[in-house]
């Protein structure tokens, strides 16, 4: 008993189990461990990806990728929200063009999956407004709502995983959460 005590300490890394552990029923607050897996494998893809292809600009890209996407991967492992690191990942995915994309698709899948995933997981137990601010959307919803632009107010809901009944209701409220 005394040796499974000391082992457990050892897994803990010298922090106490409350700081280690998520709680076990998910809650908002915490990713689902699919989340470290996806964003674990999205990085070894871009690993792989590295190895494979024969492109020294695809090289140099998929360095910075990995460059960016190891701090995210540690802070959601620290407990730490990851919302704003998503989104610079996003703007230098966006930014950049990789010639030749088949060593890296299944990399771009997997990232894909790992934003959404996380994304729905933290905005779940919010109010409109609190994801409209968590995503930076609050002042583009604003001036589509100003604007009476339905189809902008629509895009941006969406963006911030409403479901299509909230959506509508939010719409119908001219933009205002209730």
């Amino acid at each position: 008993m005394m040796h499974n005590q000391r082992v457990e300490r050892t897994d803990m890394i010298g922090r106490g189990a409350s700081e280690r552990r998520a709680p076990a029923a998910h809650d908002g607050r915490y990713p689902y461990m699919s989340d470290y897996r996806a964003l674990a494998e999205c990085i070894s893809e871009f690993s792989r990806g590295l190895e494979s292809t024969h492109r020294a600009e695809d090289r140099g890209l998929a360095d910075q990728y990995l460059a960016h996407l190891a701090p995210v991967l540690a802070r959601l492992c620290l407990g730490q929200r990851v919302l704003d690191e998503i989104a610079d990942v996003e703007r230098l995915f966006g930014l950049t063009w990789i010639v030749d994309v088949e060593p890296f698709r299944r990399a771009f899948q997997l990232w894909g999956e790992f934003r959404d995933s996380y994304q729905r997981s933290i905005l779940g137990g919010m109010t409109v407004n609190e994801r409209l601010v968590a995503m930076h959307l609050a002042e583009e919803f604003d001036a589509a709502r100003r604007n009476d632009n339905t189809q902008e107010m629509r895009r941006i809901l969406e963006a911030v995983y409403l479901d299509q009944r909230s959506v509508a209701r939010v719409i119908s409220r001219g933009g205002e959460d209730g």
